[in-house]
């Protein structure tokens, strides 16, 4: 032992101090000094004794007032957690809480981004049918398809029942690839039967862009599937239909009333397929098209349009050449 021992405390404690000290110390009249573990990285020692004034002479014995694992503080508190298992359940009930909030908290900050990247104004169903600038005789039913574009509702038009697809303003170049197809004057059975293109204001007095169309009751090509059996007779009659409605589109019509170019649809697909009340198809969704003219800049026409899934795994790798000549070939 080096050093002097500095006293911190001393004196006589109640009854409730004499729970720091052991009891078969408590019958020594002499004060012999013990290590009690270290405070601040110093030793610290203590006694107890009974008696008057037992403490005022300090006993060193070396062999008590050397270290031992049952005095040191470190391996007192190694052996005291076994007794409290509810510290354990802390220790192991914490982190994935805390994880969970973490969750929660990035859950929320994408969702608000995500809000974020929405146009304000543009709702992808409208609840109440828009009002528009020029009243028509428009009668307005029930939504009958919504898609990333926007929606379709039925409605009233002359009396007959129309299709009226509300497109947002940030697909309008949809809505122009449309309409452009259709000032080609495509009559044909096979070819859903346009009314009108028109640019109207909602209710917020947000532009929606309008497609007018025939109404079909059956619904696509992929709703009547789903909801009958066909036999080998309707499957011939809606194939033959619907290859008919694409020989139509890849046909060049050029007469003095009537000046057609060939078009690819570039987007086939049962959703884009209406079937119509006698059981035949027609081809409808044209925001994906494109004409083949002499006028045609072969930079600006690109094969890799429309639902991937769809697509020919020659289209997808990129290794056909997509020029008037491939759509005469029908």
């Amino acid at each position: 032992m080096t050093g002097e021992l500095q006293p911190g405390f001393a004196g006589c404690w109640d009854k409730e101090g004499k729970g720091f000290c052991n009891p078969d110390h408590l019958t020594h009249i002499d004060c012999h000094l013990r290590h009690k573990g270290k405070h601040n990285g110093i030793d610290s020692f203590m006694c107890c004794c009974t008696g008057n004034r037992c403490n005022k002479n300090l006993i060193q014995n070396a062999t008590l007032m050397t270290p031992t694992p049952s005095t040191s503080t470190e391996t007192t508190l190694m052996t005291e957690l076994p007794k409290h298992p509810e510290s354990k359940t802390l220790q192991y009930s914490i982190p994935p809480v805390i994880c969970s909030i973490f969750v929660v908290i990035a859950l929320l900050y994408f969702w608000k981004r995500h809000k974020q990247r929405i146009p304000s104004g543009h709702p992808l169903i409208p609840y109440q049918p828009p009002t528009p600038i020029i009243t028509k005789p428009l009668q307005w039913d029930r939504v009958v398809n919504v898609g990333q574009f926007g929606c379709v509702w039925k409605a009233t038009y002359n009396n007959n029942e129309v299709a009226v697809k509300i497109i947002q303003a940030h697909e309008k170049s949809s809505w122009i690839t449309e309409k452009t197809m259709y000032q080609y004057n495509l009559v044909h059975d096979n070819i859903l039967k346009f009314y009108s293109a028109e640019k109207r204001l909602s209710d917020s007095n947000m532009i929606q862009y309008w497609i007018v169309t025939q109404y079909h009751a059956n619904g696509s090509l992929a709703d009547y599937l789903s909801g009958n059996t066909l036999d080998w007779t309707l499957m011939l009659q809606l194939a033959i239909s619907m290859t008919q409605g694409i020989a139509y589109l890849h046909e060049e019509i050029m007469t003095e009333t009537i000046r057609k170019p060939i078009i690819a649809h570039r987007d086939i697909k049962s959703r884009n397929v209406l079937v119509r009340d006698n059981l035949t198809c027609c081809i409808s969704d044209f925001g994906s098209a494109c004409q083949f003219s002499e006028n045609t800049d072969k930079e600006e026409i690109k094969g890799q349009v429309g639902t991937k899934r769809y697509m020919a795994p020659e289209v997808l790798e990129g290794a056909v050449a997509f020029q008037t000549e491939s759509y005469k070939k029908h």
